[in-house]
């Protein structure tokens, strides 16, 4: 077919015909001669990479209308797998389980760090490491201030007798002024005393690790050099030996019972309900403070000691105050939590009877106050235990309550008294008085007495492990 009409014809048929059982592809058409003409079809658009003027040119026949281009359909998309099969529900599933499990394990990683960074924290300020600038004095909810010794020179005035508030058995007290406002008191720890050293550090370790009421809170430290201060919250009305035994206030009743009860729940946290227990070796009139309320808080935790119950009647060394410590401590440096209840047996009497648990003033039989107090339940007397300053303004009920229970705590053997929970409860009024026989009373004072041991130092013997050593005494006078 050379002439023109039937080349044409014959391209178009063809064109048709292929078109019809490929309807998916390219197309692409010329003359190699001038008799015979060739048709490509292929399964893909391949006419982008052809030469330009190419499609639809017929050789020489060039007036030959070329046909329509075509116009190739949308891919139809792949069918989705069935639950059974294929490979694309395999991807698409892969896809999802990567989506979701990568965020989670990059939540939990960063948890991780965060909780490993804020034990590092906690054991740096454990181990006495500075964690906030003394600049900023605002209070930090994660932990004490670390205050500059200069700091705390400026806002106690280089340390001044004007700004004196007491003295303890290993430091003095003074009180601080910060430019912010903000009142707290400073404790000084002797410089260059190992001792002192050892009471700050345990202070430091046991009361950032416990929060109650009635108990001191700590507001930061200082550690420079020989430089060893702790500062607290500071307390209007100071402590509660210069108001009991001073001249300047009168405790009424109700004020010495709620000195009594708030005590008793300070001890009953530190035994019962912190995460670890605390016995305290120190409980005293001059270690109980009192804010402007006159709620009572324990302080001063040098010589506390960390126990357990598996830990409790140890032996160790014996540090505490004389006239206050328990017999089996004092005598044999066996420690317990009832070591904590004689004493504050001892400080309730105190408190009751408004005089200090020794005094040489006064004659024999009463110069050691728990021994002058049970020799009055004995006689059935109780009453002349009370403060005479009180006259007749207390409620007789709550005053015997609680020389009860003073008594009941300051029993010869540890085993006899009872916990510091049962305590609160009988003070209250929630738990039934226990029994009292003089058989019960602590007749060791005598021994005290004989052994001269009302000086502020003295030697005893601790046990360690089978075998007896002799070793200091660590006390300071009740006078």
């Amino acid at each position: 077919m050379s002439d023109q009409p039937s080349c044409s014809s014959c391209i178009q048929q063809a064109y048709a015909n292929a078109r019809a059982r490929f309807p998916i592809g390219a197309r692409f058409w010329r003359n190699s001669t001038a008799e015979r003409c060739n048709m490509r079809f292929e399964n893909s658009n391949f006419t982008r990479d052809l030469p330009s003027g190419t499609l639809g040119i017929l050789g020489p026949n060039a007036s030959a209308p070329a046909p329509p281009p075509v116009v190739p359909p949308p891919t139809a998309r792949p069918p989705a797998s069935t639950p059974g099969g294929g490979s694309g529900g395999s991807s698409n599933t892969a896809a999802i389980v990567a989506g979701v499990v990568v965020p989670v394990f990059l939540i939990l990683g960063v948890a991780g760090l965060l909780l490993v960074k804020r034990r590092r924290s906690r054991r740096r300020r454990r181990r006495g490491l500075p964690r906030v600038p003394s600049s900023e004095l605002q209070r930090s909810s994660r932990g004490p201030i670390a205050f500059s010794y200069r700091d705390l020179c400026e806002a106690t005035e280089d340390f001044s007798d004007r700004n004196k508030l007491g003295q303890g058995g290993f430091g003095t007290v003074y009180k601080a002024f910060f430019g912010d406002g903000t009142v707290f008191a400073v404790k000084r720890l002797s410089v260059g005393s190992q001792q002192g050293k050892m009471e700050f550090v345990n202070e430091i370790d046991i009361i950032t690790a416990i929060r109650h009421k009635n108990l001191v809170m700590l507001e930061g430290y200082c550690c420079e050099g020989n430089h060893r201060l702790i500062v607290y919250e500071f307390l209007e009305k100071g402590s509660l030996d210069q108001t009991l035994f001073g001249k300047s206030l009168l405790l009424d009743w109700p004020a010495r019972f709620q000195i009594i009860v708030g005590v008793a729940k300070g001890l009953a946290y530190l035994h019962e309900e912190s995460h670890e227990q605390v016995i305290h070796r120190d409980i005293k009139a001059s270690n109980i403070l009192l804010d402007k309320m006159l709620q009572p808080k324990i302080s001063d935790f040098g010589i506390s000691k960390l126990a357990g119950v598996e830990k409790e009647n140890t032996t160790t060394r014996v540090a505490g105050t004389v006239g206050y410590m328990a017999p089996e401590y004092v005598l044999r440096g066996r420690l317990s939590s009832k070591v904590d209840v004689f004493s504050f047996g001892v400080l309730v009497l105190e408190i009751i009877s408004g005089r200090k648990c020794m005094d040489d003033t006064l004659p024999v039989e009463e110069e050691i106050l728990a021994q002058w107090a049970w020799s009055l339940f004995g006689a059935g007397k109780l009453e002349e235990l009370i403060d005479p300053r009180l006259e007749k303004f207390y409620i007789a009920e709550e005053a015997h309550r609680a020389t009860h229970v003073a008594l009941l705590c300051s029993r010869e053997f540890e085993g006899s008294r009872p916990t510091m929970s049962a305590v609160v409860a009988m003070l209250m009024g929630y738990l039934e008085l226990e029994p009292l026989t003089t058989v019960d009373s602590p007749n060791y004072f005598g021994q005290i007495r004989h052994h001269g041991w009302t000086t502020t130092t003295t030697t005893t013997t601790s046990q360690t492990g089978s075998s007896y050593a002799a070793s200091p005494l660590t006390a300071t006078s009740a006078r």
